[in-house]
């Protein structure tokens, strides 16, 4: 069995030398083109159809040479051992391996001062902390098969920027605007502006609350809103925004 030198896709171009064979590496991208040098015309024809099970390209007759397309990432090691030809890439083997399947992303972001859940006005809020919500939520999307990026700022233009950023990444928001509800115009035209659905949380019901409390800008931008249900509140807007997802991959 012949013995060659490990290489890095990445090099661009390799001479490669063995007991029986002499050849020319050359990548791009995530093409491989393997070519005998001069002087090694003949030995390898018909030997060329296996490289690791993918597809080969070109008679191998010592003319044309031969290309072999896989996945191989850049600086990731080929080796070439064997008789005429067997390439093991381990990136290429990695990429025949099961695709993973990337689960939907929900944003869930909330506003001002839910940072002190558990210890603000627990008669009204709770006494869970938001460390408590983040772990309700994150229970409740993996059940789901979905995951989660969940934050929290006390800065406005925060979280218009994250809001902005779940364009083209995240398959729905879910918001606790808090404080912002009935001031921010900002976070409204950016949930209006990044096309995905948006479920707005509230713990207490703000319609029984104070009367500057009953308008919210957020609700405008809004799919749907749930309030009143405490902290049970954010699991019920995953499984909805769950549902939302599906029906949106269907249509």
């Amino acid at each position: 069995m012949n013995d060659f030198k490990p290489i890095a896709i990445g090099q661009g171009k390799a001479a490669i030398s063995g007991t029986r064979h002499n050849f020319l590496i050359t990548f791009h991208r995530h093409l491989a083109r393997i070519k005998p040098n001069r002087g090694q015309k003949r030995g390898y024809s018909g030997a060329l159809g296996h490289l690791a099970g993918f597809p080969v390209h070109g008679n191998g007759d010592g003319r044309h040479g031969l290309n072999v397309a896989g996945q191989g990432r850049k600086g990731k090691p080929a080796r070439l051992a064997g008789f005429g030809l067997s390439v093991l890439a381990q990136s290429f083997l990695e990429s025949r391996k099961e695709s993973v399947v990337t689960p939907p992303l929900i944003a869930v972001l909330n506003g001002p001062n839910l940072n002190m859940l558990g210890v603000r006005e627990p008669e009204k809020y709770g006494t869970a902390t938001l460390d408590d919500v983040e772990a309700l939520c994150a229970e409740v999307a993996d059940g789901l098969g979905l995951a989660i990026d969940f934050r929290q700022t006390n800065s406005e233009g925060e979280l218009v920027t994250w809001v902005q950023e779940c364009r083209g990444r995240a398959a729905g928001i879910i918001m606790n605007p808090a404080g912002y509800t009935t001031t921010s115009i900002a976070v409204m035209d950016a949930l209006l502006a990044v096309g995905v659905p948006v479920i707005e949380v509230h713990i207490t019901n703000i319609h029984r609350r104070e009367e500057f409390r009953h308008h919210s800008f957020i609700s405008k931008a809004a799919t749907g809103v749930i309030c009143g249900l405490g902290v049970e509140g954010y699991a019920l807007a995953i499984r909805a925004m769950a549902g939302l997802i599906a029906q949106d991959e269907e249509a």
